[in-house]
């Protein structure tokens, strides 16, 4: 196939120019046997596209790369992960809507694995600052409030000085 046919095309119709120049989508098909799923664009013009491993990715303008705004991995051991959602909640933000459709299904139950003590601490965090980043580029306010917060106490209740000044 052309490379035409694997790329992201962002243009203002009204104003006949574009947000971006084409970029490509190749990069998030890492692996022949992954597929793009479902793609849609957020009405602040931003791509979000899902895959058949289970990540989803969006494009970020200002760091000219794609970046994961969620991945079923996160299931595995983060305190803040809510599973999938057995209705479509009306207001629901479009982070939980992502996080809610990529959840492991029943029958994708995670293996019991021995993990070191500070693994769900690590995956909580990083899953965090996945979200909130997530929330920022796909303009959830909302979302991105209760991903700080849920961040902020998660470091005060560990006990992480730097972290907490960093934060700040």
């Amino acid at each position: 196939p052309a490379n035409h046919a694997l790329s992201l095309h962002r243009r203002r119709v009204n104003k006949n120019s574009a947000f971006f120049p084409p970029i490509s989508v190749a990069p998030l098909l890492s692996s022949p046997n992954y597929t793009i799923t479902s793609a849609m664009v957020r009405p602040n013009g931003t791509p979000i596209i899902n895959c058949s491993n289970g990540s989803v990715f969006s494009y970020d303008p200002q760091l000219s790369t794609w970046v994961k705004v969620s991945e079923k991995w996160w299931s595995e051991g983060s305190d803040a992960w809510h599973g999938k959602q057995r209705t479509n909640v009306v207001g629901q933000g479009i982070v939980a809507a992502i996080e809610g459709s990529v959840s492991a299904g029943p029958d994708e139950k995670v293996a019991v694995k021995l993990r070191p003590e500070w693994w769900t601490t690590a995956l909580t965090l990083g899953h965090l600052e996945t979200r909130m980043h997530a929330a920022r580029l796909l303009d959830s306010p909302t979302e991105y409030k209760q991903a700080l917060v849920l961040y902020s106490k998660k470091v005060a209740d560990e006990g992480f000085r730097s972290k907490a000044e960093e934060l700040v």
